[in-house]
């Protein structure tokens, strides 16, 4: 996090993602199907090396380094706008909606670390959805669902492969990398063997089926 506020933070790890993602396309769009699985899998290898070994970023083998904190600042206060890693009393938001639905709806006086924490991820996952639900409708959006359902024919009418894949391996980095940042601030820590082959295994698995 760099001392950075999350609101700086948690996009900067989606932008690094995606420029990774921008990276590794012009090889990846180059095979299809179960190749591009075989493809990403080898990419794992190198990623698990390069992480292990990088230890002024990752902080080292079976180690990691920490991460910050999910809490809201402006900037650097001492005192968090929002803290969603301890227990305490509703924040300004809240107290808000408490005053608007209160005669009908009765919020608790305080909330725990856990619910703070699960309430700002659910905002976050919606907020997400939205985007990419907005997306799908927009002329990139019908390019990615033509490719996906026939890419020889969506070529045929158009949609230029290369570029639409190019685009759909930076969205989606972007999104693995906000994910992924989530996690580890969640956890504290970021250990590279926790992204091992068996992880990206279960990955296709679930897409497979």
């Amino acid at each position: 996090g760099l001392g950075l506020p999350i609101w700086i933070w948690l996009p900067a790890a989606g932008l690094v993602a995606a420029l990774v993602g921008m990276l590794v396309a012009p090889t990846a769009i180059k095979v299809r199907g179960l190749y591009l699985a075989i493809v990403t899998l080898g990419l794992v290898f190198i990623g698990e090396h390069l992480f292990r070994n990088a230890t002024s970023i990752t902080g080292g083998s079976q180690s990691g380094r920490k991460f910050p904190l999910l809490e809201f600042r402006w900037w650097q206060e001492e005192e968090a706008f929002i803290a969603f890693t301890s227990d305490g009393p509703m924040w300004a938001p809240m107290n808000w909606l408490d005053w608007v639905l209160g005669p009908w709806i009765n919020f608790p006086a305080e909330i725990s670390e856990e619910a703070k924490t699960y309430l700002a991820l659910v905002a976050l996952l919606v907020l997400f959805v939205i985007l990419a639900k907005n997306l799908q409708r927009t002329r990139i959006g019908r390019a990615f669902m033509a490719l996906r359902d026939r890419d020889i024919a969506a070529e045929v009418m158009g949609v230029p492969d290369a570029k639409t894949k190019f685009e759909a391996f930076a969205l989606s980095s972007f999104y693995a990398g906000v994910s992924g940042a989530l996690l580890v601030a969640f956890v504290g820590r970021a250990i590279p063997e926790q992204f091992n082959l068996l992880l990206s295994v279960q990955f296709v698995v679930i897409v497979l089926i």
